[in-house]
Formats: structure tokens, sequence, C-alpha cells
């Protein structure tokens, strides 16, 4: 495992905290209906998002962010907390319906069992927190409230299951019996948190600055790119110059692959794609697979000649280019080939357009060969020379490499959306089902009853006779 590869929590978001009447519903939940795959669903939720909130601890995470590519996005792996938080609140709600119905009726084995759990539940919080206590070396100067809060709340909860089961006529307001506890509980974990997510202002000042420099649309002017985001706008570990239209080799991003991070440790490499000028040419190029052996060569025959030189990678082989095998044994024919290049040239374009899914550039060639455009490939990616299509292959490990003519070229790349607004339609529509679904089934109700107390010739003794059971 690469521990580098995906980085860690910071302190605000490095616990999880469910809440007490949460976490002791929730659980009543599962005892009251453990025959409901509904609430062991949610529960399942609960499990896999802690198991990917603990990060580095557990190897959920990693399987995650490399087969479904989008949660990656989810920069600390303590975001995935929201996910059990928000499961265990439903199923406390549940749990909420379930005492509602338990009310009227004389029976107190609900009432037992959440009795039960408060009580085991607070022994558990009392052992863990007793635990922590003795591995900190700092405790902080918020030592008192912490322990009153553990007092207040958790056998607090246990003071409130006991008084609902020993009196029955307290059932019927539970839900004010529980919000006092729940508000003491949130204002306390308020005041002892804000010690870890407050910094005399800096967050909030941060996202006014860039909101002063947002930009609306999503179109570039120019090829200018920046090694890193400027420490204003939170520096190499944000994703804050997208609002802004500022494009830099290295920031936030989710898609990495080894290839990218090491451009870094060679600046002749590294060169190829920053500055407004970075657009390149090449007579020559070298067809190979995207190995260790062959960025190896690549390195070697740019720093020799204080250029960088160009290789380009089939489609199919590029979509394996974040892979950290390489090949068996290398291939002799194409590194000798790589070791007797000759650099590539820096030639003028103008930008046509320039938008994320669209790139059109008029670019003028000394000679028929390979144009390199250094924006990141994907197998998405399509394109255009002069109006014909052509296939978009990679070039030196991480940019887009097309065959070009000599003279003056039009060259297009485009993302192809082909689903993109049929799946808008499908979620909204979805969504809209979602909404409309309970007063449809109001109406097919009512609308049912109505045509019953129509129907002809049916007598009040037809009536008696279908209530029968």
């Amino acid at each position: 495992m690469n521990p580098s590869l995906w980085i860690g929590s910071d302190i605000s978001v490095a616990d999880v905290y469910i809440g007490v009447l949460p976490l002791i519903l929730s659980l009543l939940a599962i005892w009251q209906r453990p025959q409901s795959g509904w609430r062991w669903w949610l529960v399942g939720i609960v499990a896999f998002s802690l198991a990917c909130a603990v990060g580095d601890r557990l190897p959920v995470r990693g399987w995650l962010y490399d087969y479904c590519p989008p949660t990656r996005y989810f920069t600390h792996p303590g975001m995935f907390r929201a996910y059990a938080i928000f499961s265990a609140a439903v199923l406390a709600l549940l749990a909420t319906r379930d005492l509602a119905a338990a009310v009227p009726r004389p029976e107190t084995r609900i009432w037992r069992r959440l009795v039960l759990i408060s009580l085991a539940i607070s022994v558990a919080a009392v052992c863990a927190y007793r635990y922590v206590i003795h591995h900190v070396a700092n405790l902080g100067n918020q030592l008192s409230l912490s322990n009153w809060h553990l007092v207040v709340t958790w056998f607090g909860a246990v003071g409130v299951s006991l008084v609902l089961l020993l009196l029955q006529r307290a059932r019927k307001w539970f839900v004010l019996w529980f919000l006092p506890l729940a508000i003491l509980d949130a204002g306390l974990t308020l005041r002892l948190s804000q010690t870890f997510v407050c910094d005399s202002g800096r967050t909030h000042s941060l996202p006014m600055r860039i909101d002063a420099g947002h930009k609306a649309r999503l179109t570039l002017t120019n090829f200018q790119r920046e090694l890193n985001p400027p420490l204003p706008v939170g520096g190499i570990h944000s994703n804050n110059t997208a609002t802004l239209r500022l494009a830099t080799f290295y920031n936030d991003s989710t898609m990495k692959n080894r290839f990218h991070q090491r451009f870094a440790d060679h600046p002749v490499l590294l060169n190829l794609g920053l500055g407004a000028d970075r657009i390149w040419f090449a007579r020559d190029a070298v067809t190979t697979a995207p190995s260790q052996y062959a960025f190896n060569a690549l390195v070697k025959r740019s720093e020799q000649l204080g250029a960088p030189v160009l290789i380009v990678h089939p489609r199919p082989q590029m979509a394996q280019v974040s892979s950290i095998s390489s090949s068996a044994a290398p291939d002799a024919t194409a590194l000798a080939s790589i070791s007797r290049l000759v650099a590539a040239q820096k030639v003028p374009a103008q930008v046509v357009s320039y938008t994320p899914n669209n790139l059109k550039i008029k670019v003028s060639c000394p000679e028929d060969g390979w144009l390199l455009v250094t924006d990141r490939w994907a197998a998405g990616w399509r394109g255009k020379a002069n109006g014909n299509p052509v296939e978009v292959l990679g070039g030196n490990f991480i940019f887009r490499a097309v065959r070009v003519r000599a003279g003056e070229n039009i060259v297009q790349f485009y993302y192809p959306q082909a689903l993109y607004f049929a799946l808008v339609l499908l979620s909204w529509t979805t969504l809209a089902a979602v909404f409309a679904a309970p007063g449809w089934k109001k109406l097919q109700g009512a609308l049912g009853l109505t045509v019953t107390q129509r129907r002809p010739g049916l007598t009040q003794q037809d009536k008696s006779a279908r209530t029968v059971p």
C-alpha cells in the first residue's frame, strides 16, 4: 500500500460522534425488528462508512477509491462519517416510531430494552473515555467540561429510560423527555469541538477571497498554467483554483498517477506543461507502452538534450497508465529509439475555444509530425485535425498527442456526453417521482373510496357482509 497516495483527516474531522440518543435509539431499532432488511441495510451503511472513515487503518477506503473514482472527491476519510451519522439518525427515527406505537399498550418490553441499551452503551462510553484519557499526553483545558458532558448526557439517558419504564403516564411525553437531553448533548459537543474547527477567521476569509475572484464563465482565453495554487487561495492541497479558472499542474486532484507525480522531480519534463506556451511539435515520436522503462528513457534523453522529446502511447495501453506494475522485460528496440529522438519544439497556438469538454486551437507546424497538447489524457477524449477525425494518443505518459500536417492546422479535442442529458432527465424524474408517490397513493385511496361509495345496488346489508372477517 502507498501511504502517501490518499491523505488522512485533519483534526477538524478526526472523530465520529453520532450522539447519545441517536446511538441508543438506532440499537433499539435493530433489537425491536431484527428481521427488517431495511434496518440492517442502514446498519450496513453505518459499518461501511465507518470503515472508510478510519482511512488507512483499513483498506476499505482504498478499495472504494480504486473502483469508484468519483468518491475520491471525499478528500478526507472523515467525510464518510456523515453517511454513518445520517443512517444512524434514520434508525433512531424508526425506533422513535416503535416507541410511539408502544405508548398506548401496557406492555413494558420495549421500555426494558431501552433501559438495557442505555445502560450498556453508557458503561461502554465510560470505558472508552477512560481509555482515551489515559493514553493522551495533552488533555487540553476542557477536561472538566468533558467529564460533565459524559456524566450528564450518557447517564442522563439512563435516567430518562428508567423514568419511562417505571412511569407509564410519562411515556406519552417521551419526546419531551428526550428533547432537553438532545439539546444538552449537541450544545456541549459544539462547545468542546470549537477548538478544533475554529481558526480565528482564516477559514471564513479564504472562501470570501476566492468568491471575490470567482468567474462565472467556464472558458479560458489562453494556456497559462502555474505549478501550484498560490498560498492566498489555499496552497497545493486545495482545488479552489477551479472557481478562479486558474490552471495548475499540481493541486488537490483526485485523478493521480505515478508518472504525473514524478514530473516534479524532472524540471525538463515539468516545464512541458507550465507557462503560456505549452503546445509542442515533434517530427518524430516513438510509440511504446507507458512503462517505467520508457519513462526512465524519456527522462534520460530529455535531460541529455536539455529539452523534452516525445513518446506516444496507444489508447488501450494508456488505460493502464496508473498501474504500478511494469512489463516483465523492457522493449529494447523502443528504448534504443527513444535514445535517438531529437528534441521537441514549442509552436505558437491560438485558442479558438477552451472549455472543460472542448478545446479548439489553431497552430502552425513546420512539417508533418506530432502535436503534443499538455492537457491531461483521458479515454473519453476524441479529436479532429482540420475537420477529420484523428486518434488521440497518450503523449509523454499524461498528455494528449495527435498527428498533424505541415502548415496551418485546426485541432479540436472534444469530450462527447452521449448520456449526460438523459441521465440528468432520469435523475430529476426520479426525484419528482419520489416526492409525488405519497400524494399519488393518497389520491388513489380517495378515488377508490369514492367509487365504492357510489357503486349502485350496494345495500347496507352487503356492506356489513363485507366487514365480516
